[in-house]
Order: structure tokens, then C-alpha cells, then sequence
């Protein structure tokens, strides 16, 4: 009996401890439930946040996108305005270079330097088929021929002169002149 009393006594302890460790835990449990709620709505919130975040950082990325897409359109665009300027750029040289050697050759068929005269116009020449295009040098190719037809006109009495009083040097001077300016079938027609 005594043994069955004492083993009855301490299972009551036992008992009794492990009710009061449920009864601790269960206060702390109790305790821990507003704090752990305030933890799950503060993630809540947390979340929340970083939703809208999300969704701000991408319509933020959506809208410079499409700034980028209009900036990039707006660089192409340049280029495309930066090329046709270099284009009316060589234009303009070219012009220029057409009128500085035109007046050159005007100057030399004037002065009777044919040597200089015929590269001249050769020089006008390359540059009228550039030019032709532009309204005030339409008639750049006129320009150029009737220069040409004053050079012809002004070589072919010397080159018959060269041919009559035997003058090699002088003769040689003139066919270079003609071969220069692409006139040999003159030569031709003048001497067959």
C-alpha cells in the first residue's frame, strides 16, 4: 500500500508540474499572440510596400522605355538631318570648287594659256555631273561646252599653223590639249 501511495503521490506531482508547465506556456502563448499578430501585420505592411513599390519601379521602367524609344528616334532622326547636311556640305564645296575653277579656266582661255585652259575644264567638267541637279547650275554644262567650243576655237588655228610652218613642239602642245579636254575626234575631222 505504501508503495502504491507513494507511486500514486508522485505521479499527483507530476502531474501538477506538467499542468503548471502548460499553464506557463499557454500564458506565454497567450502573450505571444498579440506580438506575433503585430509581426504578421507589420509583414503585411511591409508587403504591401513592396508591391506597390514593384509596381511603381515598373511603370517607372515602362515610361522610360518608351522616353527611350522616342529619344532613340529622335537620335536617329539627327543622324539622318546630320548625313543630308554633310551631303549639302560636299554640295556647297563642290559649287564652289566648280565656279573657283571655272573662272580659272575662263581666265586662262582668255589669256591664251591652253596648257592650263584644258585642265581647267576638265576639272569643270567632273564637277558638272554633281551639280547638275541644283537649279542655279542647270546650265553649268552649257557653261563648260561653250568654254570648251572657245578653246577649240582658239586651238585649232594654232594646231594648223604648228602642222604648216613644221612646229613638232608646238603641234605635240596642241594634240595634248585636245587629248586633255577629250576633243581628238577634232583632230580628226580637221586633218582626214
Amino acid at each position: 500500500d505504501v508503495q502504491l501511495y507513494t507511486l500514486l503521490r508522485k505521479l499527483e506531482l507530476v502531474a501538477e508540474d506538467l499542468e503548471a508547465d502548460v499553464q506557463d506556456t499557454s500564458v506565454q502563448l497567450v502573450r505571444a499572440m498579440p506580438q506575433a499578430v503585430r509581426e504578421l501585420d507589420g509583414m503585411q505592411g511591409a508587403a504591401d510596400a513592396l508591391r506597390s513599390n514593384t509596381e511603381s519601379l515598373a511603370e517607372e521602367l515602362h515610361d522610360l522605355d518608351s522616353h527611350s524609344a522616342q529619344s532613340l528616334g529622335l537620335l536617329v532622326e539627327v543622324e539622318h538631318v546630320k548625313k543630308r547636311m554633310r551631303a549639302v556640305a560636299r554640295t556647297l564645296e563642290q559649287a564652289q570648287q566648280f565656279v573657283h575653277t571655272l573662272e580659272a579656266a575662263e581666265a586662262a582661255v582668255a589669256s591664251g594659256d591652253l596648257k592650263d585652259a584644258a585642265s581647267q575644264i576638265g576639272r569643270t567638267r567632273e564637277s558638272v555631273a554633281d551639280l547638275q541637279g541644283l537649279p542655279r547650275f542647270r546650265d553649268s554644262r552649257a557653261k563648260v561646252d561653250a568654254l570648251s567650243a572657245r578653246l577649240k576655237a582658239d586651238l585649232h588655228p594654232r594646231l594648223v599653223a604648228a602642222f604648216h610652218d613644221q612646229a613638232t613642239d608646238a603641234a605635240r602642245e596642241c594634240l595634248a590639249v585636245y587629248a586633255q579636254i577629250g576633243q581628238m575626234e577634232e583632230v580628226d575631222k580637221a586633218f582626214v
